[in-house]
């Protein structure tokens, strides 16, 4: 499944850890 990553209102690098959990 593609993620694609749009301007977050927040820091991307807080929910970095979680994402790259779920992509992987």
């Amino acid at each position: 499944m593609p993620f694609e990553v749009p301007d977050l209102p927040y820091s991307y690098s807080a929910l970095e850890p979680y994402i790259d959990e779920e992509t992987m």
